[in-house]
Formats: C-alpha cells, sequence, structure tokens
C-alpha cells in the first residue's frame, strides 16, 4: 500500500508538472487541458507528429487514462476543470484498505493534499 501511494502522489506531480507546460505551451480558452487525456498520447503517434493540445504527449498514457479500473498503480485518478484557468485531481485507493489508505488531492495551484483515511481528499484537507 505504502508503494501505490508514493506512486499516486509522483503521478500527481507528473499531471501537474505536464499542466504546468500545457498551459505554457498551448493558447487554449481553458488554460489547463480539458481531459486528462489531452496530455498523453491517445493517438499513438508522437514519435512522428508533433504534439497538439488535444495529444500533448506530456505523460505516459497509463497515467492518461488511468481514469477507470484497473487505474494506475492501484489507484484511480479523477481529473476535472471546473472553471476555465482552474483543474482539479483526486487520486482514490481502487480498492480502500486493500491497494492504498490514504486519497490525495491536487489542484492548479499544485499542493498536494492528503486525507488519512481517504477515500477522497479536497482542497480543504491537510498538505502533504
Amino acid at each position: 500500500m505504502a508503494a501505490n501511494e508514493a506512486s499516486a502522489v509522483a503521478s500527481l506531480r507528473t499531471i501537474n508538472t505536464g499542466e504546468v507546460v500545457y498551459s505554457t505551451t498551448y493558447n487554449i480558452t481553458n488554460v489547463f487541458s480539458l481531459l486528462l487525456a489531452d496530455l498523453g498520447d491517445a493517438a499513438g503517434n508522437c514519435a512522428t507528429v508533433a504534439p497538439i493540445a488535444t495529444n500533448a504527449c506530456l505523460i505516459d498514457n497509463n497515467l492518461a487514462t488511468a481514469i477507470a479500473a484497473p487505474g494506475k498503480s492501484g489507484y484511480l485518478f479523477l481529473y476535472a476543470t471546473p472553471a476555465a484557468g482552474t483543474y482539479t485531481i483526486t487520486a482514490n485507493a481502487v480498492t480502500q484498505g486493500s491497494t492504498g489508505v490514504r486519497g490525495f488531492f491536487t489542484d492548479q495551484t499544485l499542493v498536494m493534499r492528503a486525507k488519512n483515511p481517504g477515500p477522497t481528499a479536497t482542497v480543504a484537507d491537510l498538505p502533504l
């Protein structure tokens, strides 16, 4: 469980970094990607075609698609863009108490937050 939780935190950091690069690379109204998948390489052509806003090639596809089971390292990632210039990401254990205990949260402020025990951390929880 500790390894899964460490992987979830590292994955959130990777997404945050990807969003910073995305926001400085692409000039879109929302500022950040509309979908987590937009940060990945869903088209599978990053090796041969220049990245675009909906196929940015900034994060691994295993992470970009970890919004559904089986997730990544025992965690599912919920990505939302509630308003232009914002995003939120929560990481919740696939099986609470088995694949992980804590829930994690981050947003455009880049502050990582945890709820112990989880499942769902929010902006109101303590920073890591």
